[in-house]
């Protein structure tokens, strides 16, 4: 666990990103690349300042948890996680459909369950997780191919 005092960026700093127009290339595509038990894609995304940032979608295939994760260089800001209880820094439980956000007391490992969000459909969540996020895509969004296993 990284003290606080080795935070590369401070609350309110991310809160600025947030604040700002993002957006998505209209030639990015979402294309689905499968590991070994996981799909994920990956879409640069650009910023009317300077900042270096990645929208990054999971699907955990074994279990159905997905995942929707903004990064700023190599942290998570913002993350949306469908279908994996968390456990909060307090010891307090969060349900298996809740968000993470960066604060400069726990960075993105306290998260919340909101109520905004229609965790039965992936399509739905992605857009409201981009809403949230300020992004703007054009394109459209792919779910993951889903594999069944032959018994």
């Amino acid at each position: 666990m990284m003290p606080v005092s080795e935070a590369p960026f401070t609350e309110d700093e991310v809160n600025h990103v947030m604040g700002l127009r993002k957006w998505i290339e209209q030639e990015q595509k979402i294309e689905w690349c499968r590991e070994e038990g996981y799909q994920q894609f990956e879409l640069p995304i650009q910023c009317e300042e300077d900042y270096k940032l990645r929208l990054v979608g999971t699907l955990t295939e074994a279990t159905g948890y997905y995942k929707f994760n903004l990064f700023l260089g190599s942290y998570p800001i913002r993350m949306l996680h469908i279908g994996k209880a968390h456990h909060n820094p307090d010891c307090g439980r969060v349900g298996q459909n809740h968000k993470h956000k960066w604060t400069d007391e726990h960075q993105t490992r306290w998260a919340y369950e909101p109520e905004e969000i229609d965790f039965t459909d992936m399509e739905k969540a992605f857009w409201t997780f981009l809403e949230e996020c300020r992004i703007e895509y054009r394109g459209a969004f792919v779910k993951p191919a889903v594999q069944r296993r032959l018994l």
